[in-house]
């Protein structure tokens, strides 16, 4: 997004592996944490109608979620003295409330509900209310109103942690003072007057999941016991919970962590939330937006701080960031200001969605991951020269275009089409000419831009290659349970399997050593020779059980990116709607 335009969104990727679905535009992701700006989005709602303010307490706006007292429980006088009756909007939004998330609950399997020994959770209740697990999961209604008998971790406004239930409670609060289900009142309120149709409140259970919606592969493939039961032991009458993939059920409820993290969207949508509630873009849900986001009271205590829904920097409040993650899922934005050549800088978000998330028990350790991405974006946004970007082909003014009109966008590959809304739309891959103008961009999780001092790339360990778990090759390969080399954009060229070799080491960018591998790896060349390039939108399909496999179509990663990524030079020579 570049000046409120969304300039270039595209997908990389799998989106699902069983159907060779491809990521597009399209396309929509769990955006886990970055849900907490549409929930503060909501709460400003409130607050510029005048129904609710940031200094009122939490505990007059939610009166029916407040707990009942509990014997052997100290609630609500609990002898550290800190109250949930001092709790304001403010702490919950800035994540200054009391709550510790060492210990989650919004997380919390029905087993641990009712294995827990807390004289603050009523679990004789919790197992008649459900059943004794049948009717299982537990609603956030009844996590949150058990959670706020428990004690404070620490006085409310007097420090700072990270916690969901903080954003949870905010979801209850616009649900009681709006009248509404906390969906529906977003959805009319915040998203529709800024012309945001995609995103809504995700489904656990793959069967119940929108269209267009991707598949999330957790890359160890883990398994835990599935949240709902799928069945009742005829002898005991115990709920029986079937083993199945975390993403799938098996880790969180993500219709429950709707205020906290439930969100869905695609990337090109979640850029223009983002530049609706910076002030980039005017909507009629509310006004003087920036100054709220960035709202915190303790912010000169730190370097980076959390405002209303987005992280912000100390030192410079244009900046904005937040992560997010769940099992199968991980989501970053950045938000920035450059110097387009004007009077005034001028702001640029990035989004980057993907349906996977590594973990620090692998050599693609989850740290490793996350700075990869978050420093993809970073060189997306500084390597570009702002000031000096010229349009070959302008567009006609959107506003002057006759819906379903088409021309030839600027880079001369794609074509840009008219929409109902009179806007200039187009999908944007980029040329081979542009490969030299922008940096490339590796597609699998982990060591991004392993690459000798000389930039040539290296090959990819096994298990872990275009960011997909070890599938077993064709016979051709030897049934081996290896991965192929990297191939980058822009050539089109097949790759090969050559030879398999032992001990290699790999480089992260600076040439340092990332680690050395004992397991084998395939080694990869072009059919010349030459070294691979990859070309994301030119995979070539799965070539048969008997035929060599020479494309890039492998189960289970996607990842969908919002402003640039590839043939990002030509994108921006016309600020028009791309996406």
């Amino acid at each position: 997004m570049f000046n409120g335009t969304l300039v270039f969104s595209s997908g990389y990727g799998v989106a699902d592996s069983e159907s060779a679905t491809n990521v597009t535009n399209d396309s929509k992701f769990r955006i886990a944490s970055l849900s907490k700006a549409v929930t503060s989005a909501g709460i400003l709602t409130l607050i510029q109608n005048g129904t609710i303010s940031l200094d009122d307490k939490m505990v007059d706006l939610i009166p029916d979620l407040l707990p009942s007292q509990l014997l052997g429980c100290e609630y609500p006088s609990h002898s550290t003295s800190y109250s949930i009756d001092d709790i304001t909007v403010s702490h919950l939004l800035n994540h200054r409330a009391g709550f510790d998330p060492s210990s989650d609950p919004t997380y919390w399997h029905w087993n641990t509900w009712e294995s827990r020994n807390d004289d603050c959770l009523d679990i004789d209740s919790l197992n008649t209310d459900y059943n004794d697990g049948n009717l299982a999961p537990v609603s956030m209604e009844r996590i949150l109103s058990e959670w706020l008998r428990r004690p404070l971790d620490y006085e409310p406004g007097s420090d700072y942690e990270y916690s969901n239930i903080g954003y949870q409670l905010l979801g209850q609060i616009i649900e009681a003072q709006s009248g509404m289900g906390y969906e529906a009142y977003i959805l009319e309120n915040v998203l529709t007057p800024m012309g945001i149709d995609s995103m809504s409140i995700g489904m656990t259970m793959p069967d119940q999941r929108v269209e267009n919606e991707v598949t999330y592969y957790d890359y160890e493939n883990d398994f835990s016991p599935c949240h709902f039961p799928s069945g009742t032991d005829s002898q005991t009458g115990e709920p029986i919970f079937a083993s199945e993939k975390d993403p799938d059920c098996g880790n969180f409820v993500i219709e429950e962590k709707d205020g906290g993290g439930g969100w869905i969207a695609t990337a090109g949508d979640y850029a223009r939330f983002l530049a609706h509630i910076d002030g980039t873009l005017t909507t009629t849900a509310f006004n003087d937006t920036f100054e709220y986001f960035i709202s915190n009271p303790d912010a000169p205590q730190y370097s980076s701080y959390y405002g209303h829904g987005v992280f912000v920097s100390a030192a410079n409040t244009d900046i904005w960031n937040h992560l997010g993650s769940f099992s199968g899922s991980s989501t970053y934005f950045k938000r920035v200001m450059v110097d387009a050549g004007g009077d005034e800088n001028v702001p640029v978000i990035v989004v980057m969605f993907s349906n996977t998330k590594p973990t620090s028990s692998l050599d693609i350790d989850g740290s490793s991951w996350t700075s990869d991405r978050t420093s993809t974006i970073a060189s997306v946004i500084y390597d570009v020269d702002w000031a000096n970007l010229t349009a070959s082909k302008p567009l006609p003014d959107n506003g002057s275009c006759t819906p379903g009109d088409t021309q030839p966008a600027d880079d001369g590959c794609n074509t840009c089409v008219c929409t109902d809304d009179e806007i200039w739309v187009c999908t944007l891959i980029g040329c081979p000419d542009d490969s030299d103008q922008i940096p490339r961009i590796s597609l699998w999780p982990g060591k991004v831009n392993q690459h000798n001092e000389n930039g040539t790339w290296l090959t990819d360990p096994d298990g872990v290659s275009g960011g997909h778990p070890s599938i077993k090759y064709p016979s051709d390969y030897g049934g081996r349970e290896l991965e192929y080399c990297q191939k980058f954009w822009p050539t089109t060229t097949q790759v090969v399997m050559q030879d398999n070799r032992e001990n290699l080491t790999f480089y992260t960018e600076g040439n340092q050593v990332a680690y050395n591998t004992t397991k084998d790896v395939w080694i990869c060349q072009t059919e010349d020779g030459g070294i691979p390039e990859f070309d994301p939108v030119d995979n070539p399909p799965w070539a048969g059980e008997d035929e060599p496999y020479s494309g890039s179509r492998v189960p289970g990663f996607g990842m969908a990116a919002t402003l640039s990524m590839l043939g990002l030079v030509a994108l921006f020579r016309s600020r028009r709607n791309y996406v």
